[in-house]
């Protein structure tokens, strides 16, 4: 610990920051101990040599020179910096806030870009979808209330599994019944005598028990031109007689397109049906607890499972009718045209020439019309916006003229 503590004192007896009584004592030491005499010398040594060296004077005009440079340098980048952005960005801000503020009013102003109206009208298709069976949480409440109430009125396990089992070997003995298929048809005929062909479906459809559910045409023939005239039907035959009516509605006219179509429900037509067997073996069951029903509380109880039941009843059974319905009398849409050129017949385009002719330029002076009205709207919407910019515009012009004659 003392040669530790000599060595210590050695940086500071070099320094000459000692006590006599603490340079007497190193002194003494270093007479009796070799490494701490060799450790003095070689310190000696080191400052003797850092004493030698001769300091070379910093040149401080230079510094202040490139200093100086640097500095005029920076504010030349930060002050070009400057100008480009202040250049660029009123004009961006500019460019934005006409954006802005137009695009609403363009919108608002509604200038014509076509003469006339679409001739045609879309036929909307009315295949029906298959419903969905979840259930909503309504229905998930009275469920529970149902099976309580079955639990109260003392419905054993033993009976609950006995309907079970009657429904799960109603459901296995069902098989496969191809009857349970919709099918659906569709053609789209031209012919150049159009009103005999749509006289000739109709009391084509009445020869095989169908029947017309949908209608749309369009035989204005004095503001049309000549085969423009079209008629949509959509009617319904007995399944029995479908691919047959396909292949005779094909005659009367020339087809351009045919399709038929068809959607096996059975899986869904049987789980229904057993959902709807099911709630009337409820309904049964609650009929008895009715008859048997002894005090009032029993009776409203059950006559309110009793309308949930019935409900439900309704519900699947009017899917039932409806599927019913669909799979008995297939659907086929038919589409007829009028040819715009007539191969069977020569007939005349002048019938209405004079009137079609009339009606058109009147229709083209109403769109004229319209148009020169909603461009003298446009310009009338956009006079305050003009205003506000030309006195934006002039004034930025003249913060600009005037900062650039000050750095001029």
């Amino acid at each position: 610990m003392k040669h530790e503590k000599y060595r210590e004192q050695i940086s500071r007896y070099i320094d000459g920051d000692l006590t006599e009584s603490e340079q007497a004592e190193l002194e003494e030491h270093l007479q009796t101990c070799e490494t701490c005499k060799e450790e003095l010398q070689e310190l000696q040594e080191m400052v003797q040599d850092l004493n030698a060296i001769q300091e070379i004077p910093l040149d401080f005009d230079l510094k202040g020179k490139v200093l100086s440079s640097m500095k005029s340098k920076d504010e030349k980048n930060k002050l070009g910096k400057k100008n480009n952005w202040k250049k660029y960005a009123g004009i961006a801000a500019g460019f934005v806030i006409v954006l802005l503020l137009a695009a609403p009013l363009i919108r608002q102003v509604q200038l014509p870009f076509g003469m006339g109206s679409s001739g045609d009208e879309a036929v909307t298709d009315n295949m029906q979808s298959e419903p969905s069976w979840g259930g909503t949480e309504e229905d998930g409440a009275a469920m529970d209330q149902g099976e309580a109430f079955d639990d109260d009125m003392g419905l054993t396990q033993e009976q609950q599994a006995q309907d079970e089992e009657t429904e799960g070997s109603t459901t296995k003995n069902e098989v496969f019944d191809p009857e349970q298929i919709i099918y659906n048809g569709s053609i789209d005929l031209y012919t150049d005598r159009f009103d005999d062909t749509l006289e000739q479906l109709r009391e084509y459809v009445d020869e095989i028990d169908g029947f017309v559910e949908r209608s749309d045409s369009n035989l204005n023939e004095s503001s049309q031109a000549a085969g423009s005239k079209y008629a949509f039907y959509t009617i319904r035959v007995p399944a029995d007689r479908f691919e047959k009516a396909m292949k005779d509605l094909q005659e009367f006219g020339e087809v351009e397109n045919t399709s038929i179509s068809s959607s096996n429900i059975t899986a869904q037509y049987r789980d229904v049906k057993s959902e709807l067997d099911s709630f009337k073996v409820q309904e049964e069951r609650l009929l008895e607890y009715l008859e048997e029903a002894e005090s009032m509380e029993d009776l409203l109880l059950i006559e309110e499972q009793l309308a949930r039941v019935r409900n439900e009843i309704h519900y699947r059974q009017t899917i039932i009718d409806g599927w019913d319905q669909q799979i008995d009398y297939s659907t086929i849409r038919v589409q007829v045209y009028e040819k715009e050129v007539s191969t069977s017949s020569i007939q005349s385009p002048f019938g209405n020439f004079f009137e079609r002719m009339g009606n058109t330029l009147i229709e083209s002076l109403n769109v004229m019309a319209r148009g020169i009205a909603s461009l003298i709207l446009l310009l009338v919407a956009l006079i305050p916006y003009m205003i506000v910019f030309g006195v934006l515009g002039w004034g930025g012009y003249k913060v600009v003229q005037k900062f650039r004659g000050r750095n001029e």
